[in-house]
């Protein structure tokens, strides 16, 4: 379940509230993708080594330190390349009183293995696992 949030936002007029079960819910897959700029490729070659994915998360109810996903980038071809949530990526445990970054360099994610095409990337994508209830806002490209 997916829907606009407005009360609990980091920054700007909403954020995403995001609630899901995926063994209770019997999905194969569950998740979402952001495309931006309209859904043009977009050229990340000049920045792999130096830029991250950066994103704020906080949890509806209670605290929790492991975030069941795995992130994404998808590239026109269909390529895509993933890496897990590890506990380095945040800068503290999740809790509904403060929201937490989650960056994840794009040198994680195995590009050159994978033939990603870096210069026609179409979306970011966050694959659920297991089960959640987070809000989450603010996802951006950030220099390290």
């Amino acid at each position: 379940e997916m829907k606009s949030e407005k009360q609990n936002t980091f920054s700007g007029n909403g954020a995403l509230h995001i609630k899901w079960d995926k063994i209770k819910g019997g999905c194969k897959w569950i998740g979402c993708g952001f495309g931006w700029n309209n859904w043009m490729a977009k050229d990340i070659k000049d920045i792999d080594s130096i830029a991250a994915i950066q994103m704020k998360v906080k949890s509806v109810k209670g605290s929790f330190k492991n975030l069941p996903v795995a992130f994404a980038l998808e590239d026109y071809s269909g390529v895509q390349c993933y890496y897990g949530f590890r506990l380095e990526l945040a800068s503290g445990i999740f809790n509904d009183t403060a929201w937490t970054s989650v960056t994840i360099p794009l040198s994680k994610f195995d590009f050159e293995n994978k033939n990603f095409d870096l210069e026609k990337v179409k979306q970011f994508i966050i694959q659920l696992e297991g089960d959640g209830n987070i809000y989450l806002d603010d996802i951006k490209f950030i220099r390290l």
